[in-house]
């Protein structure tokens, strides 16, 4: 199958590349190949895969997205692939899926890949009051919220872990440091190390946002929930 990277807004060709599903050691996971020399291998136990025609504007493309990817370093790895045929994507999708599940057999936890809980643009604000509002492109993945430059950035700049209300978190529904300007449609998400001031272009998109962080931080932790 010939498919493609998307790394900072640049296609970069595999040449003859073939991905497939390999385990090791008991663990499935994906690997990246070029002729016999793996690209890099992305293990599936915390890996989760979508649809991102909506990031990517290609009709047949996929988001991988896992902690311990190629080049990660420590953080969140963001890969874009896409095919010429839909029926690729969509056999990769349940191939992933299905290899999750087969872990899901053998090991405790929600294993199944899922689609995001929301995912779009946010103004966002820094900690100190001189900080202007810059425009960041959100992601809600299980209990992490990250958030990036842009959509095909290959890693975060920050990864938030949300918890309840037990635990420190809260939202509201507006800026609730009186000491900046208060935008239009404002969010303050708060956690045990500070508080996140955002604010949403449109007023469907601030209510989906409210709505989705509410629930999540009214939702008990499950001991699986932690990492995912």
């Amino acid at each position: 199958m010939s498919c493609r990277r998307c790394i900072c807004l640049a296609l970069l060709l595999w040449r003859q590349a073939k991905c497939y599903a390999n385990r090791v050691a008991g663990c499935a996971g994906l690997q990246l190949k070029i002729w016999d020399k793996p690209l890099g291998v992305i293990q599936l136990r915390q890996a989760n895969a979508c649809f991102a025609h909506n990031v990517t504007g290609h009709p047949n493309s996929l988001q991988i997205i896992s902690p311990d990817g190629p080049g990660a370093d420590g953080k969140t790895r963001n890969l874009f692939v896409y095919s010429e045929a839909g029926r690729d994507i969509v056999e990769w999708i349940v191939a992933i899926r299905h290899a999750r599940l087969c872990l899901l057999k053998v090991t405790a936890g929600d294993m199944l890949t899922r689609d995001f809980t929301r995912a779009g643009y946010l103004d966002k604000t820094g900690p100190t009051v001189s900080n202007g509002w810059r425009r960041r492109w959100f992601v809600l993945d299980g209990r992490r919220l990250r958030y990036y430059g842009s959509p095909l950035d290959p890693f975060e700049l920050n990864d938030i872990g949300i918890g309840t209300i037990a635990n420190g978190y809260a939202v509201h529904d507006e800026i609730t440091d009186r000491r900046r300007t208060a935008p239009q449609y404002g969010i303050t998400l708060v956690t045990p190390e500070r508080s996140f001031y955002l604010n949403s272009n449109s007023l469907e998109d601030y209510k989906s946002w409210l709505s989705a962080l509410q629930e999540l931080i009214d939702t008990p932790i499950e001991v699986t929930s932690i990492t995912m």
